[in-house]
Parts: structure tokens; sequence; C-alpha cells
């Protein structure tokens, strides 16, 4: 199967609301707005390799954009998150997670200054690719991680288009995957079940991502499920797992990822400038899986 998008509709019709996500309806609305995304990742890599990879690595995604595809119909992979107990499948440009290049990117400076407990980093701002922050995988280039959990403040001097950004959000601790050891082969025509404990009751949804890439495809694809926090579990159903192509360990284009994240409720992000904005931090525990 090939270009797949799958979506959910609400019984009593109307219009689209993101009540559980942490990005809110910032992006359902034109005008100039600004994400801000602080992600730490805990992965593991044991699929056909002759030693196992095990790292965390911290990340920000930052983009201050005049969005022009705004409305009721936006959808980006990065902010547009299924209602809680139902899952969206995707292939192809639909996972063009850097859709926001499709509008004006607006001056905002530099970069950003991020403060917590780790100490203080810069990030690029409008940057072409999440920017590595810090982490313990060699190939990172860092000696330690930095997204520690806890309060972060985020600062900017300002642009063109945009004045001086503020801003404080939380990154949660990272969610504990129960069933983790277990998940290793995956049978795309069963059901996937991901159990689940968070670090902090202020975590508001658990969004878990199978991701699998095949070269004979020549195209991405990936399920997105998102369920509350306090549920502690989630299926996948068969139909949407189909919808990815089996994977082929020996093959390195052909790997196949499952993700398992968490964040609290995003925190308003505040420019002259800016007609909204959110800064939002995500815990995400992955690992690397087959697809069969």
């Amino acid at each position: 199967m090939s270009n797949t998008v799958t979506m959910s509709i609400a019984e009593q019709g109307g219009g689209c609301t993101d009540v559980a996500s942490p990005f809110g309806e910032t992006f359902l609305t034109p005008g100039r707005v600004g994400l801000i995304q602080l992600i730490r990742v805990s992965f593991e890599s044991t699929v056909d390799r002759p030693d196992d990879l095990r790292g965390i690595a911290d990340f920000a995604f930052t983009v201050l954009t005049d969005q022009i595809a705004a409305g009721p119909f936006f959808f980006n992979y990065m902010v547009s998150l299924p209602p809680p107990g139902t899952c969206l499948a995707a292939s192809g440009r639909a996972l063009d997670v850097l859709g926001f290049s499709a509008d004006r990117q607006l001056a905002g400076g530099d970069a950003i200054t991020v403060e917590g407990p780790g100490g203080a980093r810069m990030a690029t701002l409008n940057s072409a690719d999440a920017e590595v922050l810090g982490g313990d995988i060699p190939d990172l280039g860092f000696a330690r991680p930095f997204l520690l959990a806890g309060n972060y403040r985020i600062s900017s001097e300002g642009g063109a288009d945009v004045g001086a950004i503020e801003g404080d959000l939380a990154v949660p601790g990272l969610p504990t995957w129960v069933n983790r050891v277990e998940v290793d082969v995956v049978d795309r025509s069963q059901a996937l079940r991901i159990d689940w404990q968070v670090a902090s009751p202020d975590d508001r949804v658990v969004a878990v991502l199978v991701f699998g890439r095949a070269s004979a495809y020549r195209t991405p694809a990936a399920v997105l499920c998102v369920e509350q926090a306090s549920a502690g579990s989630l299926t996948v159903p068969p139909r949407d797992l189909l919808s990815l192509p089996p994977s082929n360990a020996r093959a390195f284009s052909d790997r196949a990822f499952i993700l398992v994240g968490t964040a609290p409720a995003g925190a308003p992000l505040k420019a002259a400038g800016l007609d909204g904005g959110v800064a939002a931090g995500i815990a995400v525990v992955g690992k690397e899986v087959v697809l069969e």
C-alpha cells in the first residue's frame, strides 16, 4: 500500500479540536506562529548489530513561520496528533515534518538560549533539522546529555519580524515502556499492545509512533497513535500496521522503529510579532524493531 493517510472523524460532526494535544489549537488559525520543542530520546538498537547501541540524545526543534496553509484542515506530523484512543497512518510527503517550510519563515534572530537544570545551550532558530543539544551517543559529539527532567527558560534577542522570545516549559522525565523487552518482532497482521508508566501525573498524553522505511517501496510510512497518559496502554490495530512496509534488518535503509513519547501541556510562547506560539517538552523511549 502506498500514499496512505487515515483520519479520525467524530460521530457528532463539527470542527476539529485538539483538546488533549500539548500543542493546543495554535496551528489551526492563519497567522504568525512559533513552535519550540525540547525533545529527550532514550533509544536502543539491537537488531543485526555486532554491538548493541543504547543511549540518550537531546534535541531542539524551532520554527517561526507566517502560516499560509493553516485552517481546519492544517496537518503537520510534528503537531497534528489524532484524538486520544485513535491512530493516524500516513506515508510519503504526509510525513514531511518540516512542512512548515512551505510557509514564509520569520526572522527572529539567529538562535535561542535554553537554560535549565543541565546548564545553558544555544539552538539555531528555523533550523532545517532538529538540532542536537547533548547526549551520550558517541557519534553525536557530546560528552553528556543536557535535557534533564525539570523546568526550562527559553529566550532570544529577536529579529526583523519577531521580537525577543520569552517562554518557560517543562521537560518531563522519560516514560517507562513496560513491555519494551517483549516487542522485538512485530507481526503486522496482529494487534500491537504498548504498556507504559509515566514519570509525572502532569504528563498529558502518550503517543506511540511506529515508523518503517523500505527501499523497495521508495517512501517511508508511519502510524501514530495517541492515548491519555493515565490509560497506561494502547493497542495499534492491524489495519494500520499493514500500511507499513516490512523491514529488512540487513538493509540499512530498510529499518523500523517504535517510539513511545509523553508530554505535559504546552506553554505559551510570547514575542512581539507573533500571533501565537507554543513551547513543549517531550520525552521519548524508543527501539529498533523488525516488521513482518
